[in-house]
């Protein structure tokens, strides 16, 4: 376990044993899978606890985590939060935004990562789950994504209450099974650009910061860049007669 996952769950082991904290409801902010299941380790040993998680819809991978000893506190609304759309003006360019151009735009208004939980891209649009201020933030102060000019508004949880994370599928060669070749590849930046980003704790590898650039990727691992999305790595089709390796990933969307 790395520092910052070991502190991260010691403060949570602080919270969990903090009952006189918990008389009112306390209120995470977006966890992801990882981080999740964390927490509900540590609450499997303190059953007089509540919770509620809630991420806006039914298959949300991110999601915020209310506890409180007292269930009536834990209201449909105690994670506050907010849920926009955002529509690109320039008909053209739609099909060209994916999530990692919304979720990029989204971090540059000056946004917390865990501020944010999922984003739903359509064919033409997008849906931004998050915090209840940030959302009216991003109402407010997002007017472009990547070059293509955006239109926000509140919007309804009705909106995507079947929604699911589509996923793009795709293949690419690579010389090495390293984290940084893999990224740089998937997302055409060089190992330079994808490097530091690494370094300073901007990519998960299966949800957890990874720092080191040459660490070693599997089949089945799960990785996200920060501003650029997240893809799976599904599997590797053997060699190219150059003696590249042949992979296939998928793009969350």
């Amino acid at each position: 376990m790395r520092q910052g996952d070991a502190q991260w769950r010691l403060q949570w082991e602080r919270i969990v044993s903090d009952t006189d904290a918990l008389h009112r409801p306390r209120v995470s902010d977006f966890l992801d899978p990882a981080q999740q299941t964390v927490l509900s380790g540590l609450l499997a040993h303190h059953p007089h606890i509540f919770v509620r998680a809630d991420g806006g819809y039914a298959h949300a991978e991110r999601k915020r985590i209310a506890l409180c000893v007292h269930e009536d506190a834990l209201t449909d609304d105690v994670c506050a939060l907010s849920l926009v759309v955002v529509r690109p003006e320039d008909g053209q360019a739609r099909a060209a935004l994916d999530h990692g151009d919304y979720l990029g735009a989204v971090l540059a208004l000056g946004v917390k990562r865990e501020k944010v939980g999922d984003i739903i891209v359509e064919r033409d649009h997008a849906y931004v789950v998050s915090v209840r201020d940030i959302g009216m933030l991003i109402a407010q102060e997002l007017r472009q994504v990547g070059a293509v000019a955006v239109r926000v508004a509140p919007c309804a949880w009705s909106c995507i209450a079947d929604a699911q994370t589509t996923v793009q599928p795709m293949t690419c060669t690579v010389a090495s099974m390293r984290l940084d070749v893999i990224v740089g590849e998937v997302y055409h930046l060089s190992r330079a650009r994808v490097n530091v980003p690494i370094k300073s704790g901007k990519c998960k590898l299966n949800w957890k910061p990874e720092y080191s650039p040459s660490a070693l990727v599997r089949v089945g691992d799960t990785i996200s860049l920060q501003g650029f999305g997240r893809f799976r790595v599904v599997e590797q089709m053997g060699l190219t007669r150059s003696g590249r390796i042949r992979l296939t990933v998928e793009k969350f969307g």
